[in-house]
């Protein structure tokens, strides 16, 4: 199980798989195929016809080929994230720069039309209002800015694949 955080999180199922008595993996994409065959088509073997042992070797390199997936993921998320918080950012600067404008501009109009001060001062309030939510938009946006990667091992085993 692999998670990536930041602005869109995943979490994903990695498979490092190995053709029997190769210490070459196979491609992502050939895992991920062998994934998809595992769960729409697999049954199990019953436990005496079981034979075949992971090597602790082999569960090693497997760690090392998925640590090195992970990253090549990371880096690529990293670009995706940078662009898509810059985006959101600006897009709530321009929603809030819009109603901040109208909202001075009542504010204004009140003033010059010497409305009641109790009026002018539930503007000025949420004015503020609006203010304060989008500091606090802003913040939380900026925190999805920060990228993290995990995984956790499930497990090791031998597969066997039959072709009909």
């Amino acid at each position: 199980m692999t998670e990536l955080t930041g602005a869109r999180p995943v979490k994903d199922l990695e498979v490092v798989a190995f053709l029997l008595g190769s210490d070459n993996p196979l491609s992502a994409d050939e895992c991920e195929d062998l994934l998809s065959l595992m769960i729409r088509e697999a049954s199990s073997v019953p436990p005496a016809r079981r034979s075949a042992q992971v090597s602790e070797a082999l569960c090693s390199l497997a760690d090392e080929v998925l640590v090195l997936r992970l990253e090549e993921r990371f880096r690529e998320r990293q670009r995706i994230n940078d662009a898509l918080v810059s985006n959101r950012l600006a897009s709530i600067r321009e929603s809030f720069e819009r109603n901040a404008h109208i909202r001075k501009e009542r504010i204004e109009q009140a003033r010059s039309r010497r409305r009641k001060e109790t009026y002018i001062r539930g503007l000025e309030t949420g004015l503020r209002n609006l203010e304060e939510a989008h500091c606090k938009k802003v913040q939380e946006i900026e925190a999805t800015r920060r990228l993290d990667r995990s995984f956790l091992p499930g497990g090791a085993g031998v597969v066997e694949v039959r072709r009909l």
